[in-house]
């Protein structure tokens, strides 16, 4: 038996989020968790891909790879010779995954919402779909079973667009709900899997407040 400690990995992404707003808050007193965690590591911008777009630039976190060898340079495919481009999703990217990776060499992992991860992979452990995902009805679930877990453990279980649905569809009011309501469900949904699932690696993404950016 190893005498040595099992170490885990935790990954927890604002998507949008900017030192330039972070820091003056942080300085203020308003983002008390935020700011120990950058007391007690270490933080600063990160160099973007090229071009700084969130299509290749996630795909490029997720496989450590440039756009010239994951295959996305936008949110829809190049396709040589056409003028066919159709919607970008993982099914588009020409690398593998972190998240297969590790499920390869026998890591349990979980994955909530990171962008691009529609259709999720069939990974040794769990994923949901994030950005690309078209709604909460798809299959973006992995394994499918998980939803009725999830549900059952956590109540609602959205997609992470659904506050950007409501911003084009319904009133303001109502989207920014969804909003919390969303950000709420995803916490309540990584907790659950850290305490039950006990994955070896585990990554979440919130994406809100980008979807509020672009409202």
């Amino acid at each position: 038996m190893s005498s040595h400690p099992r170490r885990r990995v935790v990954f927890a992404g604002i998507d949008g989020a900017t030192w330039d707003i972070i820091e003056p808050m942080v300085a203020a007193g308003k983002l008390p968790n935020l700011a120990a965690t950058m007391r007690s590591g270490s933080y600063g911008p990160l160099k973007s891909t090229i071009p700084p777009n969130s299509s290749l630039a996630w795909c490029s976190f997720q496989t450590g790879v440039h756009p010239g060898k994951h295959g996305v340079f936008f949110f829809r495919e190049q396709k040589h010779g056409s003028y066919v481009r159709p919607v970008v999703s993982w099914n588009s990217v020409q690398a593998p995954s972190i998240w297969k990776l590790a499920s390869e060499a026998g890591k349990k992992v979980c994955v909530i919402t990171i962008p691009l991860t529609f259709p999720p992979e069939k990974v040794n452990g769990v994923m949901m779909g994030g950005l690309m995902t078209p709604d909460r009805n798809s299959d973006f679930i992995w394994p499918p079973e998980m939803r009725q877990e999830l549900e059952k453990a956590v109540g609602d279980v959205p997609a992470d667009n659904e506050p950007e649905i409501l911003y084009h569809s319904s009133s303001e009011e109502e989207g920014y709900q969804s909003l919390f309501h969303v950000i709420e469900q995803l916490t309540r949904i990584g907790e659950y899997l850290l305490d039950h699932h006990n994955p070896d690696l585990f990554a979440i993404v919130y994406r809100q407040v980008d979807l509020t950016s672009h409202s």
